[in-house]
């Protein structure tokens, strides 16, 4: 179950800055256009204000939430978070938890400007966060300038990579990429049959989802996209584009049965199963 559960964990900390981080270094990165190839998606998230009843929509339209008794709260940073699982990657819902252990932790650690996101409906910010592997980890390889970061519950030479831009470029979705030890991993239904059977019911949704097949991602700003951006778009199965208002696009199974749902103006988000 720990190790379950430690890549959600893990990904939650990126979000909104833990407090134990040790050391950062910036860097740019000059690759070739091709290494984009080496990155996939490995997780995606959106930021929300009311858990419970986020999670009962999301549950009204078929799908199955990670049980609160599993959901990790974030001690000292502010937050908690309620999760979705797929075969090939997963979902998070972000919420503050203590606001003012929130204010705390961005002070200390504002290049993410986290209220700023928590605030996006009046600030503008992103409300999505885009975790990202790499196939051959090669952190010399990342296509975009990045800053690292070393956190003590890190096995020993292992970084979190975030996008630099992050923290310019707050209209776009907080990206980074995950090391190797705490990557999501693709699920086949020989692997969930091995799987206790309680745990394998968290990828088995009412509404039949098994596969996030594609996610698009709509930037409310008129500048250009910064390269972090540009790397983005090209990864497989991610879509970013410009548009009057920031939209998360959720696509399933490659639509293969012709539905879809619509959560605005609650949430940022249409779902197509």
């Amino acid at each position: 179950m720990k190790n379950l559960l430690l890549p959600l964990i893990i990904a939650l900390s990126f979000a909104t800055g833990q407090r134990n981080v040790i050391a950062q270094e910036t860097k740019a990165i000059e690759s070739a256009e091709g290494e984009t190839t080496s990155l996939k998606l490995d997780h995606f998230f959106l930021w929300i204000e009311d858990p419970d009843a986020t999670v009962r929509k999301l549950e009204n339209i078929g799908f199955t939430a990670i049980p609160d008794s599993l959901s990790a709260i974030h001690e000292g940073q502010g937050t908690a978070g309620r999760y979705f699982y797929f075969l090939n990657t997963y979902f998070e819902l972000l919420f503050v938890h203590d606001r003012e252990a929130l204010i705390a932790n961005d002070q200390k650690y504002g290049f993410l400007e986290t209220q700023k996101r928590v605030d996006y409906e009046n600030t503008k910010a992103s409300a999505f966060g885009i975790g990202l592997q790499m196939e051959k980890y090669d952190p010399d390889r990342i296509p975009f300038e990045v800053s690292r970061f070393y956190q003590t519950y890190l096995p020993d030479n292992s970084y979190l990579y975030f996008a630099s831009s992050s923290e310019q470029m707050i209209r776009e979705p907080l990206t980074f990429v995950v090391c190797p030890e705490l990557q999501s991993t693709v699920k086949d239904s020989e692997t969930l049959s091995k799987m206790p059977e309680n745990i394998r019911g968290f990828y088995e949704h009412g509404n039949k989802a098994l596969r996030v097949s594609r996610i698009v991602f709509t930037i409310d700003h008129k500048g250009p996209f910064s390269k972090t951006m540009e790397k983005v778009d090209k990864v497989d199965n991610i879509h970013i584009k410009k548009g009057k208002e920031q939209l998360l696009e959720i696509f399933f199974d490659n639509q293969v049965q012709g539905k879809s749902h619509d959560l605005r103006p609650e949430l940022p988000v249409i779902i197509y199963l």
